[in-house]
C-alpha cells in the first residue's frame, strides 16, 4: 500500500509538474506574443499626455503590450490625424481628439464602435465599472447615435479663476461698496464680472491691497486669439446669456447666431476687453494661464488642466491666493465641456490592444495615480477619494463636469469653427461690429450646413 501510494504521489507530482510547465510556456508564449505588440498612440502635447506616459510602463509590465506615444500640439493633432484617416495611412492604433470631432469621424467610418469590446468579458476587466464614468463625460465624448465609439479624455471644463485674496482684502472690498454699492464677492452675473474687472485694472504705481504696483495690472485675461480658443471662450458667454448656435439643442434645429441673446452677448464680450490684459487678443489658454501666473490679473474663465501651473510656486506668483466658481450667467449655470475622446481608428492594425491601452488609463487605479500626477478623472469615485477631493480645484471642477455644455459634434463643426473664429476675432480687435459679425457667421454657417 506504501509502495502504491508513494507511485501515485509520483505520478501526480509529475502530471501536475507537466501541466505548470505546460501552462507557463503558454502563459509565457502569450507574454512573447503580446510583448511584440506596440500600439502608436498620437494625442495633444500636454501636461496630462506626459503624466499618462510616466505609468505607461505599468501597463506593459500588466499585459506586455508597448505603447508608443506621438505628442503633437493641438492644431497639429487634428490636422495630422485627419490627413492619416483620409490618406488610409493607418499609422495609429490608437488616438486621442477633441470630442467635437466625433459626429464627422464615425460619419466618415474613420472610428470603430467600442460596443462588441464593452460586451466582451475576455477584454473588459471584472472590475471595470463603466457606471462610475461621469454619464454627462462619457455621453458628450463617445456616445454618436447610439453607439459609444471611445472614452473620455484629457476631461477638461471651463469656470472661472479669481484672485481670492484680492477678493477677500478689507481695503478693497470697502472700496468696491463704496463705488459700486454692493459686497466685493465670487461674481454671479456677467455684470458682476464686468464690475469687477473694471475694479481691479490699475496702472503701474497705483495700490492694489495695500501695497504699490511695480506692474500695469488687469481685471481679465481673455483667450481671444483666432484660434479654437475663442470659438470656445465666447460660446461660453453665449450660453451664460440663454443664446447658442441652434435654437433646438447644440447639434440640431435652426441657427439662430444673430439671436438677440447672442448679440447682447457679442456686446458684452468685446467690452471686457477694455479691463483685459492688452495681448489677450493674441492668447489662447496657454497664455492665459501664464499672465495669471505672473500677477497681472484679477480673473479669468479658463480649462481647468492649466491649473496645476498656477501651484507650482517654482513657476507662479499666485500659488496659494486662487479661488474658483462657475462662470457667471444671466441665463443658467454653464461649463464648457473641453474633453478629448480616446478612439480606435477604424484600421488599427491593434484594435484589441488599443482597447486593452483605454481601459487601463480608466481604471480606478490608473485614474487615481494619473490625477496626482496633475490629470483629471472620468470616474466620480476617483472625484470622490479623499486624496483627491483635498486638491483644489477637484470639487469645481467635478460640479462644472455636471453641468457641462457641448460644443457642436456634427461633421461640419471643423469650417463653422474656423469661420466663428475668423469672424469673432474681427469683433474683438473692432475690425468688425457685434451686428456685422453674427450676421456674417448666421450667412456662413447656413451656407455651410446646407
Amino acid at each position: 500500500m506504501k509502495l502504491r501510494s508513494k507511485l501515485l504521489a509520483v505520478s501526480l507530482v509529475s502530471i501536475f509538474t507537466l501541466t505548470s510547465v505546460g501552462c507557463t510556456q503558454q502563459a509565457t508564449e502569450n507574454q512573447n506574443k503580446a510583448s511584440d505588440t506596440t500600439i502608436r498612440f498620437v494625442a495633444e502635447a500636454s501636461g496630462l499626455t506626459d503624466a499618462l506616459e510616466s505609468l505607461v510602463p505599468e501597463f506593459t509590465q500588466k499585459t506586455g503590450i508597448k505603447v508608443e506615444f506621438e505628442k503633437l500640439p493641438y492644431d497639429m493633432v487634428v490636422q495630422k490625424t485627419m490627413l492619416d484617416f483620409t490618406s488610409g495611412t493607418g499609422s495609429y492604433d490608437a488616438v486621442s481628439l477633441p470630442y467635437e470631432y466625433l459626429g464627422r469621424l464615425v460619419d466618415k467610418g474613420y472610428v470603430k464602435s467600442i460596443d462588441e469590446y464593452l460586451n466582451d468579458k475576455t477584454l473588459t476587466p471584472d472590475d471595470f465599472d463603466a457606471k462610475d464614468i461621469i454619464p454627462a463625460m462619457w455621453n458628450g465624448s463617445a456616445n454618436w447615435k447610439g453607439k459609444m465609439y471611445g472614452f473620455p479624455s484629457n476631461p477638461t471644463i471651463t469656470f472661472m479663476w479669481y484672485r481670492k485674496d484680492l477678493l477677500e482684502n478689507s481695503s478693497e472690498k470697502e472700496a468696491f461698496l463704496k463705488r459700486f454699492g454692493y459686497e466685493l464677492s465670487v461674481p454671479k452675473t456677467p455684470q458682476q464680472m464686468k464690475d469687477m474687472a473694471q475694479f481691479f485694472t490699475r496702472k503701474k504705481g497705483e495700490t492694489l491691497a495695500g501695497k504699490a504696483l511695480d506692474h500695469n495690472f488687469y481685471g481679465m485675461s481673455i483667450m481671444a486669439k483666432r484660434h479654437s480658443a475663442l470659438s470656445a471662450d465666447w460660446l461660453s458667454w453665449a450660453w451664460a446669456y440663454g443664446g447658442g448656435i441652434f435654437d433646438k439643442g447644440y447639434e440640431s434645429g435652426k441657427i439662430v447666431m444673430n439671436s438677440d441673446k447672442n448679440m447682447e452677448a457679442l456686446k458684452y464680450y468685446v467690452s471686457l476687453f477694455d479691463y483685459a490684459v492688452p495681448g489677450s487678443v493674441d492668447y489662447t489658454w496657454d497664455e492665459v494661464t501664464t499672465a495669471m501666473q505672473q500677477d497681472l490679473t484679477f480673473a479669468t474663465i479658463n480649462y481647468n488642466d492649466q491649473i496645476p501651473n498656477l501651484l507650482d510656486e517654482s513657476k507662479s506668483k499666485v500659488a496659494g491666493k486662487m479661488g474658483y466658481a462657475l462662470q457667471p450667467a444671466n441665463d443658467r449655470p454653464t461649463a464648457n465641456y473641453g474633453s478629448w475622446t480616446y478612439m480606435i481608428p477604424a484600421n488599427s492594425k491593434h484594435s484589441k490592444e488599443a482597447y486593452q491601452f483605454f481601459t487601463w488609463a480608466l481604471s480606478k487605479e490608473t485614474q487615481k495615480k494619473w490625477t496626482l500626477l496633475g490629470g483629471i478623472p472620468a470616474r466620480e469615485s476617483v472625484f470622490k477619494d479623499p486624496e483627491i477631493s483635498k486638491i483644489e480645484y477637484m470639487p469645481m471642477t467635478l460640479e462644472a463636469l455636471k453641468i457641462s455644455d457641448l460644443r457642436p459634434r456634427i461633421s461640419e463643426w471643423g469650417e463653422m469653427d474656423s469661420a466663428m473664429s475668423e469672424e469673432l476675432h474681427k469683433a474683438v480687435t473692432k475690425q468688425a461690429s457685434p451686428k456685422d459679425t453674427l450676421d456674417k457667421l448666421q450667412a456662413k454657417f447656413e451656407s455651410i450646413i446646407k
